[in-house]
């Protein structure tokens, strides 16, 4: 069987050349078979009314609607499965907690000039090279940036110091513990630019690395990390021997009223000495020197570490990070501060852009 299709512009002309052959085909057959093969038409052609190629634009038109629909449901959903947090307005309508301030995204040429020079002349090339990162994160003092840039960043923080003395009416020492969600977030760093801010209001503070689990604070001041805080927390509950005298492991800071400890050696049991007695002693015992405790502890969503010192703190500040901490993110640090019924002084959103 032999299908005969024949395409034109002018559907007259496809039509005759189909009839023409549909007549002649057969009858050449037939003899060039010497009247062996009999030839027969099962279909005979028909005359089309319209030429097909006047559909293309109506195929064209209906391409493109189509694809503005895929365009538009594409949007849409990428909107709805996005559950990074893109505004501070958003966090505080979700989550019914306020923002204590919003610090600009920047970027910096060099880290703590201090602490850079320390470093090289200890020979550790590794920290050396980190300060070099032009995308590290540094001390807003010392970063080297835009004046107007570094005015709008150094206002942030002294926006959040206001919202933070306002927050906790007490009197004596308070006790604040910064933390975040997960790693990446700029907590460290907030934490530290937050404590000069407080120092530079003429409060003694004190700067506690209490992620004992990666310690980078003295980094940041070009300092040793030990002896520090869990070697004077082990000493104290020593019967015998010789004990780590508290002020002696306390750093004095290039920024006035600013004292620094550092994590100290990692212990096997980071949670277990956070939570215990002679970590609460010791934080009583520290309240007397200073107006303000200031405590970098790890990411709540990773490790527990810090709930014990969270409960026990004056207040907690979470650092969220514009378009990369998530909802789901958020939401677990939520349910855990709820459940130990922790004070939360609000949040505040990190590399945010304006």
């Amino acid at each position: 069987m032999f299908k005969l299709l024949v395409t034109t512009t002018d559907p007259t002309l496809s039509y005759n050349i189909a009839h023409q052959m549909e007549e002649s085909v057969p009858e050449q057959m037939e003899e060039t078979n010497n009247g062996l093969v009999q030839t027969t038409v099962e279909d005979k052609a028909i005359k089309p009314n319209t030429a097909e190629g006047r559909g293309y634009l109506k195929n064209c038109l209906l391409g493109a609607v189509a694809g503005l629909l895929i365009a538009a449901a594409y949007v849409i959903l990428r909107d709805l499965l996005d559950v990074r947090i893109k505004s501070a307005e958003e966090l505080s309508q979700r989550y019914d907690v306020p923002v204590l301030g919003s610090i600009p995204a920047f970027t910096t040429g060099k880290r703590n000039a201090a602490g850079k020079k320390k470093y090289k002349e200890r020979g550790e090339n590794k920290m050396a090279k980190k300060a070099n990162n032009p995308f590290a994160r540094t001390l807003i003092s010392n970063a080297n940036m835009d004046p107007a840039q570094k005015f709008r960043i150094e206002e942030a923080y002294k926006s959040i110091r206001t919202n933070i003395m306002l927050s906790i009416l007490k009197k004596g020492c308070k006790t604040i513990v910064v933390s975040s969600g997960s790693p990446a977030e700029g907590k460290t760093t907030t934490t530290i630019n937050l404590a000069i801010s407080i120092a530079q209001a003429d409060q003694r503070v004190l700067l506690i690395d209490c992620d004992l689990r990666k310690p980078k604070m003295h980094h940041y001041f070009g300092v040793s990390n030990a002896p520090g805080l869990t070697n004077y927390i082990s000493d104290s509950v020593k019967n015998n021997g010789p004990k780590t005298d508290l002020y002696s492991i306390i750093h004095r800071t290039e920024f006035p009223n600013l004292s620094l400890l550092c994590a100290g050696s990692i212990p096997p049991n980071p949670a277990e000495l956070l939570g215990s007695e002679p970590m609460a002693e010791f934080l009583q015992q520290i309240s007397r020197d200073y107006d303000y405790v200031i405590i970098d502890t790890p990411p709540l969503n990773v490790v527990s570490d810090a709930l014990p010192i969270i409960r026990e703190s004056d207040g907690v500040v979470i650092v969220v990070r514009a378009n990369g901490s998530t909802h789901p993110e958020v939401q677990k640090v939520m349910e855990s501060l709820e459940f130990i019924d922790a004070k939360v002084l609000g949040f505040i959103y990190n590399f945010c852009r304006r």
